[in-house]
This record gives structure tokens, C-alpha cells and sequence, in this order.
């Protein structure tokens, strides 16, 4: 999935796929589900460091998905200039869902996935 965002000024490119989770570990060396969960926990409730630096990484690594020149990660938050720290954690949320079917399938009516194999 891609979506167009403002970051410093800039639009900037998000492209979210199935990629994402090795790009995320490669990079950073984190586990992008946990920091995809810390972020989810923390929307609407006070921002502190361990949601704001993987909302920055998990909007870099979308970034970079759409563009393959992009700079190392400092660079290009310093290049960038300003973050809008409190908008991005819904983006990130939606492309994060969408991409991975994250819906919440309490109430689904979809048919279970159903176990093919001889028996």
C-alpha cells in the first residue's frame, strides 16, 4: 500500500509491503510488531521515547521502500528537519493493517481458513 504524507514540508512517499519486517530488523534490529504494538497501545495516551523513535523508524523504512536513494536514517531525519510526532502514529498504524490484514476479526463473518491435506 502507498500513501503521499507531509513530513517537514516534504511529501513524502510511504510504501508499505510484506518486506517491511525484514527491512525493520535489518536495519534497526528490533521487531517491528513490537514497536508496531507499542505504538497501537500508546495512540491517544502521552508520547514518550519508546513510541516516538519506532513511529520515526517505521516511517523511514516506508519511506525507503518508495525510494531506494533515500539517505541513512539520521541523515535523513536531519534533512527532514521536523516530524509530525503526533499525526504519524495513525499513518503508520493504517498502512501497517492494511498491509498485514492487522483488522480486528473478533466480530468477522469471514469463513474460517480452512486445513487441506490428506488424511
Amino acid at each position: 500500500m502507498r500513501k503521499t504524507v507531509t513530513i517537514g514540508g516534504k511529501a513524502i512517499v510511504l510504501d508499505n509491503n510484506a518486506s517491511l519486517l525484514y527491512k525493520y530488523k535489518k536495519e534497526f534490529g528490533a521487531d517491528a510488531f513490537a514497536d508496531f504494538n507499542a505504538i497501537v497501545n500508546a495512540i491517544g495516551g502521552p508520547l514518550t521515547e519508546e513510541v516516538g523513535l519506532p513511529v520515526m523508524r517505521l516511517t523511514y523504512i516506508m519511506a525507503k521502500n518508495a525510494n531506494k536513494e533515500i539517505k541513512p536514517f539520521e541523515d535523513w531525519l536531519e534533512e527532514i528537519g521536523t516530524f509530525p510526532i503526533t499525526l504519524m502514529p495513525r499513518e503508520v498504524c493504517e498502512l501497517m493493517s492494511d498491509t498485514f490484514e492487522l483488522h480486528n476479526t473478533k466480530n468477522s463473518t469471514a469463513p474460517e481458513a480452512e486445513a487441506t491435506g490428506e488424511n
